[in-house]
């Protein structure tokens, strides 16, 4: 896609990461349903307050969730071929030639930045 690699994150990062964010999403979540306005009038007036909770909700949209963790441990592998027998489906484009359709289309919508 032309983007910078991944970065690699051992396990057990990933694990203490995301587990001590999750007290800060409940409490994030108290907060705005219990005191959205005041925090808003105070985000507006003060830049250190604003950038102060944008680092955090920045921190808390960049980590997954336990139960998303969870998702990306595991090694599936899903077959088509139900699809196959009872469709009488075969596909024309190979993973390559998807993949690259994929990202020329994400692409041209504007999705990817360009590095």
């Amino acid at each position: 896609m032309g983007l910078p690699p991944l970065k690699t994150i051992q396990s057990k990062d990933a694990d203490l990461a995301t587990y001590a964010m999750a007290p800060v999403r409940v409490l994030g979540s108290f907060v705005k349903k219990h005191f959205l306005k005041p925090v808003k009038m105070l985000a507006e007036n003060s830049d250190v307050v604003d950038a102060l909770l944008r680092k955090l909700e920045q921190q808390v949209k960049g980590r997954p969730t336990t139960d998303e963790l969870k998702l990306y441990s595991r090694n599936a592998t899903y077959s088509d071929a139900l699809a196959r027998s009872l469709l009488s489906y075969c596909p024309d484009t190979n993973i390559g030639q998807g993949m690259k359709a994929s990202v020329d289309w994400i692409r041209y919508l504007g999705k990817i930045n360009e590095y």
